[in-house]
């Protein structure tokens, strides 16, 4: 059991990834606010109620490495017609940083996670949005809202699990996911302590040793264990 957690550990940032049909369809009815020529980048639907981004960019003071400006805006629907709200978020980012966030945002049964940096979480209470904390994190570019959980994070950063707490209300980071880079070698470090007592589980973690990918790591697994001896 431990292996196979130890695997979805590596492979749990790319499976979170999910496609939103009916947000592309209703987003491309959003009208962009005033002063801001085109909506852009993502957007989240929650009920009558969406999310969209606008960015735009400038040249720092030294005039060698671009701010990008992101701005999340709420709109509601009556009918089929979007109307502005307000501005619910921004932030900003400098090109100056080795990796940049997508600012990739998601609002699900009355919850909103924009993953700006930092990320902002708001909850709806009566009608209205309040900002209710604010977390630090790598640069990502996915976050998802499933089962009164809150997942950011990438493929190459790996990524946070946060939960809200019951007593306190506080979203609390839960796990850590590790991304396709440091996942991989810290799988198969692990694989290697379980099965080298095991008969040809040295020759089996040598082999294991020398995988560099998720899905190669899941057959040598699935190959090694049969299944009905993984619970």
């Amino acid at each position: 059991m431990k292996t196979l957690l130890t695997g979805i550990a590596a492979l749990g940032v790319a499976a979170l990834v999910h496609a939103h049909p009916l947000v592309i369809e209703e987003s491309s009815r959003i009208p962009p606010p005033p002063g801001v020529d085109v909506l852009r980048g993502d957007a989240a639907l929650d009920g009558n109620e969406a999310v969209a981004t606008s960015d735009y960019s400038y040249l720092d003071d030294d005039g060698e490495n671009y701010i990008t400006i992101t701005s999340a805006w709420l709109y509601r629907r009556s009918g089929t017609t979007w109307t502005l709200v307000g501005k619910v978020g921004e932030s900003d980012d400098s090109s100056i940083d080795d990796a940049t966030n997508r600012n990739p945002i998601a609002m699900k049964n009355g919850v909103l996670a924009l993953a700006f940096e930092p990320m902002y979480i708001l909850e709806r209470e009566g009608g209205i949005w309040v900002q209710k904390q604010v977390a630090n994190h790598e640069p990502v570019n996915d976050v998802e809202i499933d089962g009164g959980r809150i997942f950011n994070g990438s493929g190459s950063w790996g990524g946070v699990i946060y939960e809200k707490d019951p007593v306190t209300g506080n979203w609390l980071g839960r796990a850590a996911l590790y991304g396709d880079y440091s996942g991989v070698r810290t799988a198969r470090k692990h694989i290697g302590w379980y099965v080298r007592a095991l008969p040809g589980g040295e020759a089996f973690r040598t082999a294991m040793n020398a995988i560099e990918d998720c899905d190669a790591q899941w057959r040598a697994v699935a190959g090694f264990f049969p299944l009905a001896h993984w619970w």
